[in-house]
């Protein structure tokens, strides 16, 4: 029988075991955990694994049985000296990457610790990899965040630099108009076609001095903000700086807001980043769906505490399987390189500290369609972030 005692040398009555019962209580301890347990001969044949490394892995448990750990490894990698110093030293611990049998690598921790009998002899290792997959993709975000950020005050400060020229092209334009009205020698049909020239170029310099605003407004760093605005204007501005991305391919809008203002006081640039965030994952959605024409239509209804905006589109929709991990940091449905996984949760956390709610119905199909609630008044709290 085996007897369990506390580290002050107390038994537990209760936990008299069998080998047998100890065996099985053993096993069910290896399947509480994610990372992958084994147990190596002396020679680093894999003598037991844990279930943890079918799911971890993919291969089969029987497959996995009576053959080298170093098999299971990349090819890349000799994990020979690592068993080595396991052996001599008691316990190592390295960065291993295995291979999983649909081809591609499992970056894991692996750490080998000496197995002895009654005597001190050594019997073989005990092995325990924890993946490291999300950790290394958790560096990889936020080098890409980085370089984002990077380019965004890089975006900015070039946007700033057209402005100049473009207000010097528009003077030119100006001018243009007055010499060509006073001009001898022209044809009427010839100043009227110059005119209408440089009028056109009046109106696109003043639509680009509108963008690189717009542009400068939406990356410029501010303190938190707290003014008061009406909630049609918030959603009007956000579609027209989003204009280019509903453009190609062509998506069909259509909004719905209240007729009466909807006043809030609120951060007005932190409720745009959560507006432009949402319609931009919308947009991704029309464009994997190939089976209807895009459609995103904008609703803003007044209520009694404050005002509701909803976004729907019918895009691909969000399968079930999915929809409880949206909000969560990192989980992202996007191809890699395309999304980091934290424009959700960062857009649920400002709506929050705002003190309003974010949440979404969506069937795969159909489409999605994104609820913002939000207060008259904001919930001013001094830890305010934005992101």
């Amino acid at each position: 029988m085996t007897e369990f005692k506390s580290l002050s040398g107390h038994e537990f009555p209760e936990l008299h075991l069998s080998p047998s019962q100890l065996s099985g209580l053993l096993r069910a301890l290896c399947e509480c955990t994610n990372n992958i347990l084994c147990i190596l001969d002396w020679e680093g044949r894999v003598l037991d694994m844990s279930s943890s490394g079918e799911r971890l892995l993919g291969w089969d448990r029987g497959q996995m049985i009576n053959i080298p750990l170093q098999s299971l490894v990349s090819e890349n990698q000799d994990i020979s000296e690592l068993m080595n110093l396991a052996k001599g030293q008691g316990g190592v611990e390295q960065e291993v990457t295995f291979k999983h049998v649909q081809g591609h690598l499992v970056p894991c921790r692996l750490c080998l610790s000496l197995w002895t009998d009654d005597s001190g002899a050594g019997q073989g290792l005990l092995g325990v990899a924890s993946d490291q997959s999300k950790w290394h993709k958790f560096q990889e975000d936020l080098v890409r965040i980085d370089r984002l950020t990077e380019m965004g005050r890089m975006a900015a400060a070039i946007v700033h630099d057209l402005k100049n020229p473009l207000s010097i092209i528009n003077q030119a334009a100006g001018w243009g108009k007055v010499v060509v009205e006073d001009a001898r020698g022209l044809s009427k049909e010839d100043r009227d076609e110059l005119g209408k020239i440089l009028h056109e170029i009046e109106e696109q310099t003043a639509r680009c001095r509108s963008i690189t605003n717009q542009v400068l407004d939406f990356v410029r760093e501010s303190r938190p903000d707290r003014k008061e605005f009406a909630l049609q204007t918030l959603i009007n501005d956000t579609l027209r700086y989003l204009a280019p991305e509903l453009k190609y391919p062509p998506v069909e809008v259509s909004t719905d807001l209240a007729e009466e203002d909807v006043i809030i006081q609120s951060d007005y640039q932190l409720l745009q980043q959560v507006l432009v965030n949402i319609l931009i994952n919308a947009i991704h959605a029309l464009r994997e769906n190939k089976d209807s024409p895009p459609r995103l239509h904008v609703a803003l209804h007044k209520e009694p505490g404050g005002g509701h905006v909803r976004i729907t589109d019918n895009g691909i929709g969000i399968p079930e399987s999915v929809q409880e991990h949206i909000f969560e940091l990192f989980y992202t449905t996007k191809p890699e390189g395309k999304g980091t996984g934290l424009g959700l949760p960062i857009c649920r956390r400002i709506i929050k500290r705002l003190g309003g709610s974010l949440w979404f119905e969506s069937q795969v199909g159909t489409g999605t369609t994104f609820h913002i609630s939000l207060p008259k008044h904001r919930a001013w709290r001094q830890n305010h972030t934005g992101s």
